[in-house]
């Protein structure tokens, strides 16, 4: 019996030592890297936020957000009305705010981006505020005329064309790479 005992507690003892020699005891689970990124950045990050919250909110953009922006385009924005460039204006900057608190925080947890690399968040972000700064400009009267006949509708049009090409390139991707799932 004290033979039976003493061989457990070896062979215990062994697994145990295989195991703090392997990575997999040092491995670095999500709240880990996130508590030395508030430690070593001195903030506190809110409780949704994580990886999964972050997929979400992309996932969503890509998805239920590039529809209602592909219909306003289709539909409305021919009008020029006021009101709709003005909400659709303020729907874009509340979804750039979210996207960039996601990207923000898993740059520094995970060293990804919320549209998986630089380039294409880069590019996204940037389509956005393309949006957005002629949409503001247009709400406050302002009005597009070139030398080869593009008007603010065409100006528009293109930025907003622009961004729903990127986000459907990668929506594309992700899809393909078993990423996103769309029901």
């Amino acid at each position: 019996m004290l033979k039976a005992n003493s061989l457990r507690i070896t062979c215990a003892l062994m697994f145990m030592s295989l195991n703090l020699g392997s990575p997999l005891a040092y491995a670095c689970d999500e709240s880990c890297k996130r508590a030395q990124a508030e430690e070593r950045l001195s903030i506190k990050y809110p409780s949704y936020l994580n990886k999964k919250y972050c997929r979400d909110v992309s996932g969503q953009f890509l998805t239920t957000a590039a529809k209602s922006l592909q219909r306003y385009r289709e539909n409305q924005l021919s009008d020029l009305h006021r009101g709709g460039m003005y909400n659709t204006r303020k729907f874009l900057i509340q979804r750039k705010e979210w996207l960039k608190e996601c990207d923000d925080y898993l740059q520094q947890v995970s060293r990804y981006r919320v549209f998986r690399n630089d380039k294409t968040t880069k590019d996204i972000f940037s389509a956005i505020d393309k949006v957005n700064t002629i949409l503001a400009a247009l709400v406050n009267g302002a009005t597009y005329v070139s030398d080869e006949g593009y008007d603010s509708l065409t100006a528009v049009s293109e930025r907003f064309d622009n961004l729903l090409k990127l986000m459907d390139n990668h929506k594309t991707q992700m899809q393909l790479a078993g990423q996103l799932n769309i029901d």
